[in-house]
This record gives C-alpha cells, structure tokens and sequence, in this order.
C-alpha cells in the first residue's frame, strides 16, 4: 500500500521534482561580486570611506536576491566539504596586500601630511600647488612604500 493518487497512475506531487527542473545554481558570478566589491572598499578607502557604509546596504540589498534566487530561481546548491577558499583566498589576500599599498599611496601623494615630516622633498610652485623636488619622486615612494611594509618585518 503506497501513497494514494488520484487515479489516474500520476506520481504523488513531490516539491523536489519542481526543484529539479530549475536552472543550477552557479556560484562564481556570486563570490567574483563579492570580490569585486570589497576591492573597491579596500583599495580606496582612503579616497572615499563612506564606500563601506554604502557597501553594508548594498549587501543587505543583495543578500534579499540572493535568498530570493536559491528560494525560486535555482536549484539548491550541493554541500561540498572543502579545505578552504582556493582560488578566492589568493585573490582575497592579494586585495589586501594591493590595498595596503594603495593608500598608503593615495596617502602619500594627496595629504600634506608627508610634505610637512619630509618638507626637503617637495617644492611649492607660483600656483600654490605641492610638487617634487628634482628627482625626490622615486625617494617619497620608496619611503611609503617602505612605512607600508615596515610592520611586516617586526
């Protein structure tokens, strides 16, 4: 004795036969987003902080999608048990590194900041406006660089 049908030798209705028509679910394009959007953060965080405000809406928005794409739109994805991030961890921790380096940087040639501890390397031109003395260019990017990199060797 099965289940009952409505006479007619149909299968009882089954939620999972629905499911496994629906498209499968791709999660690259998901983590790529992801990626993308934090290295807009972190690379320009200095030029424009208020991006990680903007970024913590944006995702709450995607996050609603997303449920709502798993939910409707594809199919569920398999659980896989795996070591780590891959690929996705080398990107990510080259992002940070890339990012470090950026705004220090973005630092470094945008504030007066470096120009008052190092006033010998930069000239004020007729227009007010802050430059390099001859050939000191190459010196303030090591010295950031170096600032940068410093808290790595301690």
């Amino acid at each position: 004795k099965g289940k009952k049908t409505d006479g007619l030798n149909r299968k009882p209705y089954s939620p999972l036969s629905d499911e496994a028509k629906l498209d499968e679910y791709e999660q690259f394009d998901d983590y790529m987003e992801i990626i993308i959007q934090f290295g807009y953060v972190t690379l320009f965080a200095s030029a424009y902080p208020l991006a990680s405000s903007i970024m913590i809406i944006a995702n709450l928005v995607e996050m609603r999608s997303d449920t709502f794409k798993l939910s409707f739109i594809c199919r569920k994805p398999r659980s896989l048990r795996c070591d780590g991030l891959g690929m996705w961890g080398s990107l990510l921790s080259g992002l940070v590194t890339l990012s470090a380096l950026t705004n220090c940087l973005i630092f470094g040639f945008t504030s007066g900041q470096l120009m008052e501890w190092l006033p010998s390397l930069y000239t004020i031109d007729e227009s007010d406006h802050m430059r390099f003395s001859d050939n000191k260019g190459w010196l303030v990017i090591f010295i950031i660089f170096g600032v940068e990199r410093a808290p790595l060797f301690t």
